[in-house]
């Protein structure tokens, strides 16, 4: 097991944060989808998960927005 998105975790994190201190104040979120983001975001951020994605082969991330497991049956 280890954790995926170390690298954007903090941005994750403030805006679960902010979210859920909207709703505590009765603030109705707005919709983002990933739909709205310009291609140039995407490419971006799809650099720094590919990154992500050499570092973990050979180093378990300590923190992340994600846990990937891998489970082998017994017996195989």
């Amino acid at each position: 097991m280890t954790y995926l998105f170390s690298s954007v975790f903090p941005a994750v994190a403030g805006y679960r944060l902010t979210l859920a201190l909207d709703l505590a104040f009765g603030i109705q979120p707005t919709q983002i989808g990933v739909e709205t983001h310009t291609p140039a975001i995407k490419q971006l951020l799809y650099n720094i998960v590919n990154v992500e994605r050499r570092i973990l082969k050979s180093v378990n991330m300590p923190f992340g927005s994600s846990i990937l497991a891998v489970a082998q049956k017994q017996g195989r």
